[in-house]
């Protein structure tokens, strides 16, 4: 990804654009393309988009609280983010 495109992804998610959001949160979860893995930006990116009704979100916010991966691990966020 080139660095105007991450920036204009940033800029959108930041200001409301659910799929903006879901898109980074799965690319610096999982580190794909030219991002680097931070599951701190990855929880910021994937909370806005799961917020918003993103399914795969909340069940990736699911995830990163059920197995402590990025978060302190806490079964009870896991389970709503999982109920959602």
């Amino acid at each position: 990804m080139e660095p105007e495109q991450l920036q204009l992804a940033i800029e959108m998610a930041e200001n409301g654009n659910i799929k903006a959001a879901a898109f980074l949160g799965n690319q610096y979860y999982f580190g794909w393309d030219v991002l680097e893995q931070d599951y701190s930006k990855a929880l910021k990116f994937l909370t806005i988009a799961a917020e918003g009704g993103d399914a795969m979100s909340q069940f990736l916010l699911g995830y990163m609280y059920g197995s402590g991966r990025g978060v302190e691990r806490d079964s009870v966020k896991a389970f709503e983010w999982f109920l959602k």
